[in-house]
């Protein structure tokens, strides 16, 4: 399941519509050479929709790993093990 965090001192017209328009997946997805170009789209983003430049922000990128996520009384490691 994608997961956004975001805290920004920009003001937001619509924080809906914006979220909305970030499309993520994270679990098994994310890598060293993926994750710069997915910075680079993000900082694109940020600064066509916020005007914030590239060089003011951070974006972390995190695997929480599927034996971290919990689902249906399990985990999802679990419910994807080789049976």
């Amino acid at each position: 399941m994608p997961a956004l965090e975001l805290k920004t001192n920009v003001k937001l017209d619509d924080p809906k519509a914006f979220i909305q328009e970030f499309s993520l997946t994270s679990l098994d997805n994310f890598s060293a050479e993926l994750n710069n170009g997915f910075s680079k789209d993000l900082f694109e983003f940020f600064e066509k929709h916020l005007g914030v430049k590239d060089n003011r922000g951070y974006v972390m990128f995190v695997d929480p790993g599927r034996e971290n996520i919990g689902y249906a009384s399990t985990t999802v490691r679990a419910l994807f093990a080789p049976k």
